[in-house]
């Protein structure tokens, strides 16, 4: 397809999720899935960036995007307490704030600030 019929580029074949690794975020541990690197160029600085879904969602909600986005952006997304691969947390809070937490937290992987 192209932007002459009319249709947008889209590939039927969606994109692999991207790999990813636990953190830890003071007293739990979240899952946050990263872009792969492409070869490095130096004109392309990319910045970074967290993708967060929603409830019920998990950072697989992000991978079509992500590749879309890079390599402008250097897309992280993070499965939220309880969600997606991250296990739920120890002490059972899931208020906004509780849940905002780790979105604050892990693209810093600020540990001694994130309980």
């Amino acid at each position: 397809m192209s932007e002459a019929s009319g249709k947008h580029c889209v590939s039927d074949d969606p994109v692999p999720h991207w790999p990813g690794r636990f953190v830890t975020l003071g007293d739990h541990q979240v899952y946050l899935r990263s872009v792969p690197p492409r070869p490095p160029n130096p004109a392309d600085e990319a910045e970074p960036a967290l993708c967060v879904h929603g409830l019920e969602g998990s950072s697989r909600n992000w991978t079509d995007l992500m590749d879309l986005l890079r390599p402008r952006l250097a897309c992280d997304a993070v499965d939220l307490p309880g969600f997606g691969d991250s296990p739920p947390r120890p002490d059972g809070r899931y208020s906004i704030a509780a849940l905002g937490r780790p979105s604050s937290c892990s693209r810093n992987h600020d540990n001694a600030r994130c309980t």
